[in-house]
């Protein structure tokens, strides 16, 4: 008995420590699982000169903005898959252009998609037949249309055009989306040059945003002084790959460079896709992969 006595803080202590352990282990996860649902990520998949963004929001919705040129459709559905990607709740085509829409058939083929915003128009896409809009609802849409996923804690409004030119749409006439997820805002400024931007100006005046999709592929005629005055990025992302036009134009990145801003560019560090991250209060950027 005695001996009993001596040796039971160590029998003790090999009972507690095996618990300590599984405490450790086991009761953190749900704190570190929830940590990762409140976060929204925003990943600009390297098309090159064009257009194709995945976001993927906390409760797990998928929206992408812009399908990529058509030479880059299986990259796109290759990036989407590779993030778990099984379903697109919202896609929108912010141009009818091949640079924002020439992936589409690819996505369609792969993915069952919900709701696809265009802007219409009298231009109508033609990456958009018959058969694809029988597996999906489509809508033309403009300034002051808007959704919401996760039961409205992500917002997505389309901030222009107001006004569609119904006999051809132009790049100025394209969808300017804004992307809201607690304090934080993310502008996608679609195919808009300095007519779009004067235009947005003169019907939008609240642009703050954390971060800011450049038009064009940066090219001089976008991303005008005033209207980065008004947005005041922190981050700037620019989807470019090899041209012959000189995007993004040295006039452009000298104008973006006056922001202060972070600017991150498809085309360098190996062409690899820039992801970026909101837990709702901050803007961050993170891993390559979405």
């Amino acid at each position: 008995m005695p001996n009993i006595q001596r040796f039971a803080p160590l029998l003790i202590l090999l009972i507690l420590a095996p618990l300590a352990v599984w405490a450790g282990v086991f009761l953190r996860r749900p704190q570190e699982s929830t940590q990762e649902q409140t976060r929204l990520s925003v990943t600009v998949i390297n098309v090159g000169q064009g257009e194709a963004t995945l976001i993927r929001t906390p409760g797990g919705g998928t929206i992408l903005i812009g399908a990529g040129p058509t030479e880059t459709g299986a990259d796109v559905v290759a990036a989407l898959e590779n993030a778990g990607v099984q379903q697109i709740d919202l896609l929108i085509l912010p141009y009818p252009f091949a640079e924002a829409s020439g992936g589409v058939p690819e996505l369609y083929e792969s993915f069952e998609i919900k709701t696809t915003l265009e802007p219409g128009g009298g231009r109508i896409n033609a990456y958009i037949t018959p058969e694809l809009l029988r597996a999906t609802e489509l809508q033309t849409v403009g300034a002051s249309s808007r959704y919401t996923l996760d039961e409205g804690r992500v917002t997505v409004s389309i901030l222009a055009p107001e006004a569609v030119n119904r006999s051809n749409l132009a790049p100025d006439d394209s969808l300017v989306v804004a992307l809201g997820y607690g304090q934080t805002r993310f502008l996608f400024a679609g195919g808009i040059g300095a007519k779009g931007e004067r235009a947005l100006l003169a019907q939008t005046p609240n642009l703050g945003a954390n971060w800011l999709r450049v038009a064009r592929s940066g090219s001089a005629e976008s991303s005008s002084l005033e209207f980065l005055r008004l947005v005041r990025p922190e981050f700037v992302a620019i989807s470019v790959g090899p041209n012959g036009d000189g995007f993004p134009a040295p006039a452009t990145i000298g104008r973006l460079q006056a922001t202060g801003a972070k600017i991150f560019r498809t085309d360098e560090n190996g062409g690899q896709n820039i992801t970026f991250w909101s837990d709702g209060r901050e803007v961050m950027q993170g891993s390559g992969e979405p």
